[in-house]
This record gives structure tokens, sequence and C-alpha cells, in this order.
């Protein structure tokens, strides 16, 4: 029995390992797609596409799902496919071959008779907010009138959404909306190092120059210690001289005692403010470090 059970295990372990992973079946409907694309057949290959985009959405694949549409005639989709695979691959080589695309696509339907554009695509409605409030939104690149909380109108289809605030790291979201859609869509975002929660100056700015005051003043207190120092040496050492003038000596301890007063104020002053400037030093916050920049797959039919 325990032997059939071990059998048993062995043999769901090859059949799990045997089935292909979501990156291995988007590669072959990626292969698809780009072999109807070149037969011409633009409809199977946009299937294929989207079916590959569903199961790795590499952005690559708007690209091609962009030149899909732009063969089928249907230029508001290439557009919106165009301008979401430029959001995603900020840096992309070709980009100004897609920037080209787009306005020649734009001025083709411009110029196209209102029979052949077809009737107009009801748009979507997208409600976004932002934590805290007063971002700027850019629905795939393009920045949308007023602040967060705010109504933009989108095509159907896939956009990229991002809103930015001073003092925050952006932040970025894919939406996929329908016609007619009333979507909302609230955003938080995360305050940088060193800046304070309002997303004003940095908070931590003003640390710096104060700490090396400090320091600078914590010097010239231990300067004054020193000189205090010596004077309470001279009194000591007038005062040796005149052991048999008493009156003459009392006024000299006087002089050693706030000598020495002075001296203990100046160098406990200095302490205290080189601890302050060192714990304002230590409790500064460090500027972030540079994101290292992602690599960027192969473009077109070379995915």
């Amino acid at each position: 029995m325990a032997r059939a059970a071990l059998l048993a295990m062995l043999a769901a372990g090859v059949a799990r390992a045997a089935e292909p992973s979501a990156k291995q079946l988007a590669a072959a409907a990626y292969a698809a797609g780009t072999e109807s694309f070149q037969n011409g057949d633009f409809r199977s290959a946009l299937e294929s596409f989207e079916k590959a985009y569903k199961l790795d959405p590499s952005p690559v694949l708007l690209y091609n799902l962009a030149r899909a549409y732009e063969e089928m005639g249907n230029g508001e989709r290439a557009i919106e496919n165009f301008q979401l695979y430029l959001a995603r691959q900020p840096d992309a080589a070709d980009r100004a071959e897609v920037e080209t695309r787009i306005r020649v696509t734009l001025k083709m339907l411009e110029r196209a008779p209102s029979t052949e554009r077809g009737p107009a695509v009801p748009s979507a409605l997208v409600a976004v907010a932002s934590e805290p409030a007063g971002a700027a939104v850019f629905v795939d690149d393009v920045r949308q009138p007023g602040e967060a909380p705010l109504e933009a109108q989108a095509t159907p289809g896939r956009h990229a959404l991002r809103v930015e605030l001073s003092g925050y790291a952006p932040s970025t979201r894919e939406i996929d909306v329908q016609a007619g859609d009333r979507a909302a869509v609230s955003m938080r975002l995360v305050p940088l190092p060193g800046h304070g929660l309002s997303g004003s100056a940095d908070a931590g700015a003003w640390q710096r120059p104060v700490a090396y005051g400090a320091f600078a003043a914590s010097a010239v207190a231990l300067g004054l210690s020193g000189l205090f120092y010596a004077r309470a040496s001279d009194a000591a050492d007038e005062a040796d001289g005149l052991r048999g003038e008493p009156d003459a000596r009392g006024a000299l301890q006087e002089d050693f005692d706030d000598a020495q007063l002075g001296m203990w104020l100046s160098v406990g002053g200095a302490a205290l403010l080189l601890g302050a400037g060192t714990a304002l030093l230590l409790t500064d916050s460090p500027a972030p470090a540079p994101a290292p920049s992602a690599s960027r797959a192969g473009l077109v039919f070379a995915w």
C-alpha cells in the first residue's frame, strides 16, 4: 500500500512538472501571433497577442497589439496601445518611431470621412483620487486638467494611470475599462525619504547646518574653558605668593572660584552642543539612492 501511494505521488509530481508555465504558454501564443501577423491574418494575430498579454503582460506585446490594430484599420485602439506601450516602456529604443506612428494615425483619423470612421466610440469615466489629495494625474502620459480628486475620460481598453505630487514617489497603475464604465481609483502616495508628510521641502534640510553650527559653538565654548582655566591658574599662582596677606588671598580666591565656575560651565556647554550636533546628524535622513534602471526586452517581433 505504501509503495502504491509513493508511486501515485511521484506520478502526480511528474504530471505537474510536465504542465507548461504561464510564461511558456504566453511564448507559444506570441509565436502563433507572430506567424499570423506575417501571413497577413491580423485578426488571429490580435487574438494570440491578447492571449499572450493576459498570461504575461510584457510591454512588447502592447506594441504588437497596436500594430495588429493598425493593420486592421482600428486607429483608435492602435493609438491607445501605442501610448500605453510608451507609458510602460518610457526609455523604449523605438520611441521616436512609435510617436511618429501615433501622429500619422491621428492625422488619418482627422482626415477620414465620418462614414469611414464609423460611430463614435463611447468613453469610460474614471474618478481618480490620491492620498494625499492634490496630485497631478496622467493618463497614458497625458496630464489631465486639474488635480486629484478628478474625473477623466478614457476610451475603452487598457490605460496607464499615474499620479505625481512633490515630495512623494510617483504611483502608477494599469486600468482596463469598458465603454460606459464609471470606475473609481484611489492611489496612495508614499513620501520620499527626507521629506515631510505634507510633501513640503526636505524636513531634514535644516538639521545639517544647525548641527555644524552646534559643532562651531562647541569649539568656541572649549576655547573659553581654556581661557577660564588659564585665569584660574594665574589666580592660584598669585595666591600662593601672598600667603601672608589674608585679604589679598581672599580676593584672589574669589577670582579663582569665578574662573573655575566659568571653565566648568564652558566645558559642560561644549559637551551639550557637541552631543546635540551629533544627534542632529544621526537623525538626518540620507538622500535616496538612485534606483537601478531596469533592462528592457527586445521589441516588435523579438520578444
